[in-house]
């Protein structure tokens, strides 16, 4: 009886190889954007609100590294954003040699523990600052919604309801309304009130020309460059500005 040969089974001799899951990537990338001063973290129980948020994509040695995040204000955005950058790039190269292809950074939100007030005096011009012409002013104020909006909206259900009854006309086999409709107004006569319906279809006409026309009136007020306070919302800014003053010049905190 022949007895089977062993056969040795192959030695690998080659090196084995890492593989980093992106979760890791992710930790990291975190960590880095928080040593950064003037980020901060933001936790939510709303899923997508919590920042950093980090999204890893591209090629595996040379990923690409997109991050949104929230800074404390006030900010200088371009020191903030150039920081990430050199701290997610200086991270992933100590801790896993790798060199990421590009790392954009956005700064999707700005936590402050300041009244509206002292934003508005932050963002305000300077006063060696030209003042923005009045015309400028209006041109970029925010507006309300246009009146030709709505009688657009209105119209555009009525032709839908129209459209839904031709539909009905179409696939059943009952009375017609559309029709019906206008076999009735082909038999009209001549009547008295015939006299009042144009002058209610005529008046329709030139209040849509109007509403089509009119400019939007304007909602909010400038309080300083760029920032724009509701109409409603004026007075409630100005009691908390002489508020914060007054704290400012008597050294106490009313």
């Amino acid at each position: 009886m022949a007895t089977p040969a062993v056969v040795p089974a192959p030695v690998r001799t080659g090196r084995g190889r890492t593989m980093i899951n992106d979760r890791v990537r992710q930790r990291l990338v975190e960590r880095a954007v928080l040593s950064v001063p003037g980020v901060v973290p933001r936790r939510t129980i709303v899923p997508g609100r919590t920042l950093p948020a980090v999204v890893i994509g591209g090629q595996r040695h040379e990923p690409r590294v997109n991050i949104e995040i929230a800074a404390g204000w006030p900010v200088v955005s371009g020191e903030v954003i150039e920081g990430v950058r050199a701290a997610v790039g200086a991270e992933l190269a100590t801790a896993l040699g790798e060199h990421p292809a590009g790392i954009d950074v956005r700064i999707t939100r700005l936590e402050a523990d300041r009244s509206p007030a002292q934003v508005a005096d932050a963002y305000a011009a300077p006063d060696d600052m030209p003042a923005v012409p009045g015309n400028a002013s209006r041109r970029l104020a925010p507006r309300s919604i246009a009146a030709s909006t709505v009688t657009g909206v209105l119209i555009a259900l009525a032709l839908t309801a129209v459209g839904a009854v031709a539909i009905r006309d179409a696939v059943t086999s009952d009375t017609e309304w559309i029709g019906t409709a206008l076999c009735w107004l082909g038999d009209v006569h001549r009547q008295w009130w015939l006299w009042p319906a144009a002058v209610v279809a005529a008046l329709a006409g030139l209040v849509l020309l109007v509403a089509a026309v009119k400019p939007r009136r304007r909602t909010h007020v400038p309080v300083g460059d760029g920032v724009w306070v509701p109409r409603g919302l004026v007075n409630d800014w100005q009691v908390d500005d002489s508020a914060s003053t007054t704290t400012g010049l008597t050294g106490e905190d009313s």
